[in-house]
């Protein structure tokens, strides 16, 4: 479960600024519903690195809180650079207990990661925004991801 400090974290910054200068993004800038705790009981700053390959792109998410796993999508489109986002769960324990399948869409340079152990986007176990410069929209990408 997220601290308190892990909350301040992610919401006490109210300027581009303030949020740029500490890698965070405001929840503004992310999907409506991803920073808000009715929907997910833990939100943490995290990490995502991409290689994108000729026919799957790799992904390796780590959280702040030490959370992290790896995994793959197909069809992510073309290059792009990501810094920190926002990793919002509700259970750790059903989130790594099986594999999850992703579903990876970019609208309006926002990369959107939606984590279900249900094989449908409309189920989430967990989801993953980050705010990227210059990235194109794709279509969702579909893959899997394992947690450590």
């Amino acid at each position: 479960m997220s601290s308190d400090s892990d909350q301040k974290a992610i919401t006490q910054y109210t300027s581009e600024a303030e949020a740029s200068n500490n890698g965070l993004f405001r929840p503004t800038e992310v999907p409506a519903g991803l920073a808000d705790p009715r929907f997910f009981k833990n939100i943490v700053p995290a990490g995502v690195h991409v290689d994108l390959g000729p026919v799957a792109s790799f992904l390796q998410i780590t959280a702040d809180n030490q959370h992290s796993g790896v995994g793959h999508a197909f069809d992510m489109g073309g290059e792009f650079a990501v810094s920190k986002g926002v990793f919002a769960y509700n259970s750790w324990d059903t989130l790594k207990s099986e594999k999850n399948t992703i579903f990876l869409e970019a609208r309006n340079e926002v990369l959107i990661i939606t984590f279900s152990l249900h094989s449908t986007p409309t189920i989430p176990e967990a989801m993953y925004a980050v705010v990227v410069e210059q990235l194109q929209d794709f279509p969702k990408a579909v893959g899997h991801f394992n947690w450590n």
